[in-house]
């Protein structure tokens, strides 16, 4: 019954890239978006009726994450666009 926490989405944000769901991975940082305060500070959590900021704001390791979210969708994106390899190449 708590309330939402920024940092969750940023992991589920996480497993997502993992498994190459880049379409849920932009869902959850959008979310976390949304629910900044000014200067896209992110809260620790948001009210789930208002959306409102709801404890320690900002959390500074909130932010970290969405630096290492950022690096592993820019890692994924560079696997993606990356030429493969013929597999009967010497």
């Amino acid at each position: 019954g708590g309330n939402p926490w920024s940092l969750s989405a940023i992991w589920l944000g996480l497993y997502f890239v993992e498994v190459g769901e880049m379409g849920e991975v932009q869902r959850h940082l959008n979310w976390c978006l949304k629910h900044a305060m000014h200067h896209d500070l992110l809260p620790e959590q948001s009210d789930k009726h208002t959306g409102a900021p709801a404890s320690a704001a900002p959390l500074a390791w909130s932010h970290a994450w969405v630096i290492v979210l950022l690096q592993e969708v820019g890692k994924r994106l560079q696997q993606q666009s990356a030429p493969h390899a013929s597999p009967h190449t010497s």
